[in-house]
């Protein structure tokens, strides 16, 4: 009995699925015959616009009879959702209060309020000035800008071209240049560039960083030496003849002292051991150094103002590298230079004095004051060196060996501005000197200040800052961040072009100012990339380019060394970052309320300005490798993972977007507040917001794909956002279903099983409409699920899957299509009534053609499209009323 059972429920369903096959095929048929009969009636229209106005007001006629009983249906998409869907109109700080606060999301990235007000000039909204403080400013900028172009350092060809033209030197053009740019007048030009001309010129540095040396003799019996290098500056002299004399006299043992300060040489006591060292140490220095008196006398006398020992500035020694004939050093060193003609020298000696350090050799240096002290010292050590060796050069005495490898003396003059790193060929101390080998330098000049210039007269602080002065460093970091951004701004301004055109391009003259300011602060390569980085970032209030922005931040990656910049600049890269990233999470946050997206393709515009959906999609580009950098993990570590956070920051924007939509249709449903029917505006309601939802979805697309290119392995942008309108739309529905207002969703449940009743047919109309609009964005809703179910394996269980309301909409529907069979033919009896009282006769093809037949054409076109989107649960049921509307209606 059972099997008979089976059978027959087998049976009956195939041959409901062949009726509706069957039935689903003539509507199909029937569908496109009218579809092509409504075109060619819509031409025939076109033509006979004589009779345009008389057919318009018919057909409006007819329809408005049962009050727009079809198109209320079909014009359901075209709702204005202008006044619902959120935009960049809604104030942030009501926008905060959408957010969901019963699940707040995790803040990975925190920004430090004691580092933001402490470097707030290199944020990305730096604190508001007033007019006076601004002026002041830029001309203090201006005036650091002249003073940099009027002590221009390092070999002149060797930076960027700029020759004269037209009479005019190369200083002028760029004073000329920095003028147009600052936009500074002739009067205050000429009182800026008469201070910095009567300011004192900067303190030269040359920068010495000693790598390595390959290759050298080996003066040890095991094969090896023990080398380590003594280097310093030589300053030139006025008087040639003069150098050649005293080089002479330094070769030969000579004295310019007086006998007494002779007799206090020789009673020093110092020990043979101890002047044996300082033989070696002394090198071609006994010859080349200090041989103008007059230049002596003019360095001691800065100098001794110091309080500084000379040797510690001149003479330096470097570690020692044992047992090695190719020794690595990578040690710095600084000199204070007198001008550009001095000379650089150094000398590799063998350390194999085992019972007196380098270290120790250069304590004594230290404490040898003055460059008659100097003197004094060399003398010294050539008489040690007489006494040693017997007068027979260093092998004599008590076997002193020579352990001199070699020596290098290089021009200042010849360093070019962007400095010189090469190696170099050892030179012989004289004919009998054995030397071989190479030794890798890199040597660059740069300046310090003693003080900070200022455009007013007010009181500076005249202490001198030498060397190693931190905040000093910090603000030629902000003075290079200013310069840059002042150029940038000039140039933009100057083409014409948008701003998110700019590129980074700038001129020659430019790009020279910003060279020797760099060299001058002795900026590293890492240090300008930086001052680009902090420039740019505060042009995006203005619209600069993502794209700019994200080229800057990669030549900074390449160019990162841990430990290259100073704790303060740390501080600012890093505060820079966490702003940078605070911005982008914003923008994430609210790219649905701040970017309009047009639902339709629209072909690129080859004009440079950028649409703000491509921004967006640069700035997520930026955004990514800023978080996924190296110097975002050392600079900002212990942060959220990156796909954790962006998940998160999806999730929560949906929330908002969500929270949004719910806020205006409350804020609409107070100002329409109808009372009349309040089920009904529940369900209305209900039907905006998943209007509103759809529609969101639809112009989602845009951002999807933006999302796919940037970030397809960090997250899925569909999936994650349709995840959470389901989840927020099924809550919200269960939240109204359980509420225990009357205006509440529950009423959909008891509306679509009211019993007929003739009486009460309007009203069961109306309640039918908002529940097959309800219905039909539902279908939507779930169809963009389906597109998301695409081509994954097994099944997600959606929140709105849960929720079943077939059964009532089934009911709904089948009601809904009894009363369209009855104004569907009272439509056609009406038509055809106005047609016998004033008949329109339209001719299309020679074949005359009624309004009436428009009608009935429209009727159809209607009720097909309306059929094709209801979504019918019970298939028996479904069955049935497609052959309903076959028989009847087709």
């Amino acid at each position: 009995m059972s099997e008979w059972k089976r059978k027959t429920s087998s049976s009956s369903a195939t041959s409901v699925g062949r009726i509706q096959t069957w039935a689903r095929g003539q509507i199909n048929r029937a569908a496109g015959y009218i579809r092509q009969v409504s075109r060619d009636f819509a031409a025939s229209f076109d033509e006979e616009e004589e009779n345009a106005g008389r057919v318009r007001e018919r057909r409006e006629i007819v329809q408005a009879s049962d009050g727009h009983f079809f198109e209320r249906l079909t014009v359901g998409d075209d709702v204005d959702l202008s006044a619902i869907l959120p935009s960049r109109y809604i104030e942030a700080n009501n926008a905060e209060l959408l957010i969901d606060t019963k699940k707040p999301i995790k803040n990975s990235i925190t920004s430090s309020k004691q580092l933001t007000e402490r470097f707030g000039q290199f944020s990305l909204r730096p604190p508001s000035k007033d007019v006076e403080q601004q002026k002041k400013h830029m001309n203090d900028l201006y005036l650091e800008t002249v003073y940099t172009i009027l002590h221009r350092i390092g070999k002149k060809e060797s930076s960027v071209s700029v020759g004269s033209v037209g009479g005019v030197s190369g200083e002028e053009q760029l004073l000329q240049y920095a003028k147009s740019a600052f936009q500074i007048d002739e009067k205050t030009h000429k009182a800026l560039v008469e201070k910095a001309l009567s300011e004192k010129p900067p303190i030269l540095l040359l920068n010495v960083l000693l790598l390595e040396a390959r290759d050298l003799i080996a003066k040890d019996i095991d094969g090896f030496s023990d080398p380590f290098v003594m280097l310093g500056v030589i300053p030139s002299s006025s008087k040639g003849g003069e150098d050649e004399q005293h080089e002479a006299t330094n070769a030969t043992g000579g004295s310019q002292d007086s006998p007494e300060e002779e007799q206090n040489n020789n009673s020093s006591g110092k020990p043979p051991q101890h002047r044996r060292v300082l033989q070696r140490l002394s090198g071609s220095f006994r010859r080349k150094a200090f041989p103008g008196a007059s230049r002596r006398e003019k360095l001691e006398a800065a100098f001794e103002q110091t309080g500084d020992g000379i040797p510690a500035r001149i003479i330096k020694a470097s570690s020692v590298q044992r047992k090695t004939l190719n020794p690595k050093w990578n040690e710095k060193f600084q000199f204070v230079v007198g001008d550009c003609t001095d000379r650089f020298h150094l000398d590799i000696w063998d350390h194999d004095d085992e019972n007196r350090s380098v270290l120790d050799v250069v304590s004594s240096l230290n404490q040898v004051q003055g460059l008659k002290g100097l003197g004094r010292y060399f003398k010294e050590v050539t008489q040690s060196a007489r006494a040693s060796s017997g007068g027979g050069g260093c092998a004599g005495g008590d076997g002193l060996v020579d352990d001199f490898l070699g020596s290098l003396t290089f021009s200042l003059g010849e360093i070019p501005s962007t400095g010189v790193e090469q190696w170099f060929n050892l030179e012989k101390r004289s004919e009998k000197s054995e030397v071989s080998g190479q030794i890798k330098l890199k040597m660059w000049l740069s300046t310090r200040e003693e003080h900070r210039l200022s455009s007013t007269e007010e009181q500076r602080n005249d202490d001198f800052i030498f060397l190693d002065d931190d905040a000093d460093g910090l603000v030629d970091v902000q003075q290079h961040k200013d310069l840059l951004r002042q150029f940038a701004l000039y140039e933009i301004g100057r083409k014409g072009d948008p701003v998110c055109a700019f590129r980074g391009q700038l001129p020659d003259l430019a790009l020279l100012i910003l060279h020797q300011h760099a060299i001058q602060s002795d900026l590293t390569e890492l240090h300008q990339m930086m001052c680009q980085w902090l420039a740019y970032i505060q042009m995006i209030g203005m619209g600069i380019s993502f794209e700019l922005i994200y080229e800057t931040f990669s030549k900074l990656v390449g160019k990162w060394k841990p430990m290259e910049l100073d704790k303060d600049e740390e501080y600012v890269l890093a505060d820079s970052l966490l702003q940078f990233s605070e911005f982008c999470r914003s923008a994430i946050l609210r790219h649905r309320l701040r970017i309009r997206v047009r639902s339709g393709s629209r072909r690129r515009s080859p004009s440079p300005k950028r649409s703000e959906l491509e921004s967006f999609g640069e700035m997520l580009k930026c955004y990514k490798l800023v978080r996924e950098s190296p110097v975002f993990a050392h600079l900002v570590p212990y942060q959220t993972h990156f796909r954790t956070e962006m998940r998160e920051l999806l999730e929560k924007s949906a929330n908002l977007h969500f929270n949004a939509i719910l806020l205006n249709i409350e804020e609409i449903n107070k100002i329409e507040n109808n009372s009349k029917n309040k089920e009904n505006n529940a369900i209305n309601r209900l039907y905006l917001l998943i209007h509103s939802l759809n529609t969101t979805l639809e112009r989602s697309s845009k951002f999807e794909d933006i999302f796919k290119q940037e970030m397809s392995e960090i997250v899925n942008y569909a999936d994650i956002g349709y995840c959470t309108f389901d989840l927020m739309l099924h809550e919200h529905i269960i939240s109204e279903l359980m509420s225990e207002g009357c205006s509440d969703l529950r009423a959909i449940t008891q509306l679509c099983h009211h019993e007929e009743n003739s009486n009460n047919i309007e009203d069961e109309q109306q309640i039918l409409l908002p529940i097959l609009l309800v219905h039909l964005a539902l279908n939507e809703f779930s169809g963009y699920r389906n597109i998301l179910m695409t081509g994954t394996t097994g099944h997600f269980q959606y929140r709105m899957e849960q929720l079943d309301w077939s059964a009532h909409f089934d009911r709904a529907i089948q009601r809904w299509l009894e009363f369209a069979q009855v104004h569907a033919f009272s439509r056609l009896d009406l038509s055809l009534n106005l047609d016998c009282q004033s008949p329109i006769i339209l001719i299309n093809n020679d074949i005359r053609q009624t309004v009436s037949a428009m009608d009935a054409c429209h009727i159809l076109e209607q009720l097909l499209f309306i059929w094709e989107r209801l979504r019918v649960e019970n298939m028996q049921l479904r069955a049935s009323l497609t052959i309903r509307l076959v028989i009847k209606l087709i």
